[in-house]
């Protein structure tokens, strides 16, 4: 029963700030390498303000190769935790963008259409695609290769595409590398393993519905689920509970709870707070609304500190954090515009970039540097819904958009 619930919870989380509809089919006639078994141990538009409509991604530049590529490590990290834990939908490595089109392409993509692409950070230039694994989540680059979550299995290929194989397979529903280390949720539990080494060790076992990294890599924070109650349904004592421990899954910690019908989403962390969105604890029936809340984890007993009011907003559907500043997405109340803001986390500093006549946005926004990525919707000229990237530069205060994906 709890693993029912479990589930419910993860879908949600992972689509919180997105409205697209995912078709998961297995494909039993794949001839791709199967991974080794596991053994365990006792030890997861018209823009403003500066609007540029790009050309199509037919507009193509020649396949890198490998060695063309800057894959030099950068960082200890495959993604930002702020990223993964909105899906992983993008990654950004030695100046290339890494992203699911099956998200952008189609409303419903097919499995014919969904693939990985590689474009420069343009999000246009020298478009390649890249893999032939349906529905990609969770994407890490590290090195020379790419690693995502693809029909509950766990894919690696290269980042020219010549090569494929699944290292993981079963239900697995989250993946973050850290330190040439795997993080993946399976079956509810949460494991982990080298990047060299395919034999899994047991990090949590506690009904795992979804876990996040610190951003300073040295501790985890998961969800449980306790529904006190002995009936397979959610009822009024069903709550969520937060716990933090370390990369062992030792020193467990208890943070907060809340109770399920409020839901959570978008958990991310920045020094010793953790954000996510919730509803708001003044909204009604009548009147429901989302606001971004963090919690001192520092604190001996940690209270919930609402830090967007999101009743101002018509819509408050995503955030992010990546280096001191925290990304959100809103529609301001009667406004057909969406504004990106980008809010500093140590000053009171605040930028915000309004992009015209979306109606809604598709996917979470996913940050590197100074630039965030989603997918947003419009109708067209024939009343159809089209789909676009957009990238917005807060360093020059410009927002762009890829109309090729339609």
């Amino acid at each position: 029963m709890k693993n029912k619930i479990i589930i419910a919870l993860t879908v949600i989380l992972l689509i919180t700030a997105s409205t697209a509809v995912l078709l998961h089919i297995k494909n039993k006639e794949d001839t791709i390498p199967e991974a080794p078994q596991d053994k365990k141990t006792e030890q997861t538009s018209e823009m403003s303000p500066s609007s540029e409509t790009s050309p199509s991604i037919e507009e193509k530049e020649s396949l890198p190769t490998t060695s063309s590529l800057n894959v030099a490590r950068t960082s200890k990290w495959g993604n930002t935790p702020a990223n993964i834990s909105n899906g992983g939908l993008f990654a950004l490595q030695g100046g290339y963008l890494y992203f699911d089109t099956g998200n952008i392409t189609e409303r419903i993509p097919s499995l014919n259409s969904t693939k990985i692409s590689r474009t420069k950070d343009d999000g246009i230039t020298g478009l390649t695609l890249l893999s032939s694994r349906p529905y990609a989540f969770n994407i890490n680059v590290v090195g020379d290769c790419l690693y995502y979550t693809s029909m509950q299995d766990i894919w690696k290929e290269k980042i020219n595409g010549e090569y494929l194989e699944r290292i993981k397979s079963g239900n697995i529903s989250q993946l973050i590398i850290y330190d040439n280390v795997m993080y993946y949720l399976k079956d509810n539990v949460l494991e982990k393993c080298s990047l060299e080494d395919p034999e899994s060790t047991l990090v949590v076992s506690d009904n795992v519905g979804y876990f996040v990294l610190s951003d300073d890599g040295n501790s985890i924070i998961y969800i449980e689920v306790d529904t006190n109650s002995d009936t397979p349904s959610y009822n009024a004592d069903t709550k969520i509970i937060l716990y933090k421990t370390d990369l062992e899954g030792k020193n467990k910690t208890y943070i907060f709870d809340l109770p399920i019908i409020r839901g959570i989403g978008s958990i991310m962390t920045y020094k010793n707070y953790i954000y996510f969105i919730t509803t708001d604890e003044f909204a009604t029936d009548e009147n429901s609304f989302r606001s971004i809340y963090r919690v001192n984890t520092d604190n001996s007993e940690p209270e919930l500190e609402r830090f967007i009011d999101g009743s101002q907003y018509m819509d408050l559907s995503s955030i992010n954090i990546f280096g001191d500043y925290l990304h959100f997405v809103v529609r301001p109340v009667n406004s057909k515009n969406l504004e990106i803001h980008r809010k500093g986390l140590i000053t009171d500093d605040e930028d915000i970039i309004q992009v015209s006549n979306l109606i809604y946005v598709t996917s979470p926004i996913y940050v590197f540097d100074n630039k965030a990525y989603f997918i947003g919707g419009s109708i067209g000229q024939t009343s159809a819904f089209t789909y676009s990237m957009f990238w917005v530069d807060f360093d020059n205060k410009t927002v762009k958009e890829n109309k090729g994906f339609n």
